[in-house]
């Protein structure tokens, strides 16, 4: 389902003149920085959870 907009035409000049491609491309951009924080989140919790069992292996060895 179509969104509508319904900002005067005055505010949406940017929008008309550039049209629609540049507003999906700065969506898809924030999608994709969304996904990589994401994934950098997910690796630091995995690093948190490697690093004490590392230092206690070498603690023992």
């Amino acid at each position: 389902m179509a969104s509508i907009d319904w900002r005067p035409i005055s505010e949406t000049s940017g929008f008309v003149e550039s049209g629609v491609a540049v507003r999906s491309s700065g969506r898809r951009l924030r999608q994709r920085v969304a996904h990589v924080v994401a994934t950098c989140a997910m690796g630091a919790w995995v690093l948190l959870a490697v690093v004490p069992v590392v230092v206690v292996i070498m603690a023992i060895g």
